[in-house]
């Protein structure tokens, strides 16, 4: 402050000796405190002593030479002098007074009224509003940086809706391209705000078009989505925050769709339960009824002609039941990896022939024909046999469920443009919707989930098949359309095809080049309908 001051350092510019002589006995004369007084007589010399820059104020002559105090004080604001400067007139003109304070200078004398007090009082308000500027300078340099530095977007629009003041955080958030001479300081008094930038702001924002509310969002260019929050000062002035919250969004909607996901999870484990309860419960109502019917029965009488077809029930039911559970530990044992691949030449027409004979008695109940189309009758691959029947023993047995009487299902053994082994179960059953397909591999989910539903199951089959084939580096692929039936293929990489049963066909791949452990369980659904 002022008062630190001990004694106050003046450059006195004017060409005239006797001016200079007149201003330098009134600061001697000053009794508050020593004022000590340098002389410099042209524009170089002022320059040089300006730069040293040990001054606390400056007078200047309204004429140095042959150009003015109020070029000097012009050129040593724009260079960067932060001293007072005092303009010093013989001339008494308004506009005058006027130029000299849009120049920069802090204040005038007249030298005919060039006296101690009067110059005393000027010298120590200008020293003091100087000290204030630098103060609010130095406020608005932090305030400036404190915005720059700052996560969001600010901007300050006044009555009118015009912009008065933004940060650079701003622009990048609402992604506008700008060009403009002073981006260093977009807070600065003196900055002028570049028009169409103004407008482009505004625009973007879309703030005084529209009833805004207090806190809204709105999707900017590639898709980022911001946060805009309005408050409203007591002056009137419109202050606005512009958060990016494209992440926060990404990780609220990845947390909304995992709930969706666990939801949907629970409700299928759910109705599974309920379905296993109705799956369990038959049989054993038909094992426990048949059971005790048969235990009264040896009581009474020695045999009865209808008890080996009641232990046909009883042994039909308990075999459901085992094998229920079996494909519930199987599925487990897959999902945490503890079920092992036996990797090993197989010929596919055996396995196929297998599958067809073993559900030819279903299929005869029903007057159904199953066909088989080859492409190779030596077909052979690298597979876990015994895992490999079970797939296509499900696929068979889901078409033999699903058509109806008289059905026709064809197996078509085949190979792809990379040579992928393709085993295809068709059928011209009831079909699927686009829906069932997108569910119809997801465990515990079958495409009837209503106690009342025509066909029993657990919705196990076709995720097993699907995982079976994961572990060999293949997957499954079904094209389905309500009422039109549905096709199934076995896909199986180039890499497990071995060489034909009888004569080579295809290079052997050693068994022992083949992973023997299960391999990624991605599902890896086929939806699309039949053409």
């Amino acid at each position: 402050m002022l008062r630190d001051i001990e004694a106050i350092k003046c450059l006195i510019i004017d060409d005239d000796e006797d001016d200079f002589e007149m201003a330098n006995d009134a600061l001697s004369n000053i009794r508050s405190r020593p004022h000590h007084a340098d002389w410099a007589c042209d524009f170089d010399a002022a320059a040089e002593k300006m730069a040293q820059n040990e001054y606390h104020v400056c007078l200047v002559d309204y004429r140095i030479g042959a150009q003015t105090g109020l070029e000097f004080i012009r050129e040593a604001i724009a260079g960067g002098c932060r001293v007072p400067m005092i303009l010093l007139t013989g001339i008494i003109d308004e506009q005058i007074d006027e130029d000299a304070a849009e120049a920069g200078a802090y204040d005038f004398i007249e030298k005919s009224a060039i006296e101690p007090r009067t110059i005393e009082r000027s010298i120590r308000f200008s020293v003091l509003l100087a000290q204030q500027l630098r103060k609010l300078k130095e406020n608005s340099t932090l305030l400036r940086v404190t915005l720059e530095h700052t996560g969001a977007g600010i901007a300050a629009f006044n009555n009118a809706g015009g912009l008065e003041t933004y940060n650079s955080r701003l622009l990048q958030i609402l992604r506008i391209e700008h060009e403009m001479e002073d981006q260093a300081e977009p807070l600065n008094s003196n900055y002028e705000l570049n028009e169409d930038l103004e407008r482009r702001i505004i625009e973007n924002l879309a703030l005084f078009e529209t009833d805004a509310e207090t806190i809204f969002e709105m999707e900017v260019a590639e898709g980022r989505i911001v946060e805009v929050r309005l408050n409203e000062a007591p002056d009137g002035r419109k202050i606005v925050v512009c958060t990016d919250i494209t992440a926060r969004r990404m990780v609220h909607d990845e947390l909304v769709r995992s709930r969706e996901e666990a939801l949907a999870s629970v409700e299928a484990k759910t109705q599974f339960l309920a379905n296993m309860s109705h799956e369990l419960r038959t049989p054993l109502n038909s094992i426990i009824g048949y059971s005790e019917f048969l235990k009264i029965q040896m009581t009474e009488r020695p045999c009865d002609e209808k008890w080996p077809e009641y232990a046909n029930f009883i042994h039909a039911s308990g075999s459901h039941l085992l094998s229920v559970i079996n494909d519930i530990l199987t599925l487990t044992k897959i999902d945490f990896g503890k079920l092992d691949l036996i990797s090993e030449p197989v010929s596919v027409m055996d396995i196929v022939s297998f599958c067809e004979q073993s559900l030819q008695p279903l299929a005869a109940a029903k007057n159904q024909k199953i066909d088989q189309i080859f492409c190779d009758d030596n077909l052979a691959i690298l597979c876990d046999e015994n895992i490999m029947r079970q797939a296509l023993l499900n696929l068979l047995s889901n078409a033999v469920k699903f058509s109806g009487e008289g059905g026709e299902i064809r197996t078509i053994v085949e190979l792809g443009p990379k040579d992928e082994i393709h085993i295809t179960v068709e059928d011209d059953g009831i079909g699927m919707s686009d829906h069932e397909l997108e569910q119809c591999l997801e465990p515990f989910v079958q495409a009837d989930n209503s106690l009342s539903r025509r066909f029993e199951g657990t919705g196990l089959g076709l995720p097993l098949v699907n995982r079976y084939l994961n572990m060999h580096g293949g997957h499954l692929d079904i094209r389905s359309e309500t009422g039109m039936g549905t096709s199934a293929t076995i896909v199986l990489p180039a890499e497990r095809l071995f060489a034909a049963a009888r004569g080579q066909t295809k290079s052997a791949v050693p068994a022992a080049n083949l992973s023997q452990k299960p391999g990624s369980l991605e599902l890896r659904p086929q939806g699309t309908k039949r053409a």
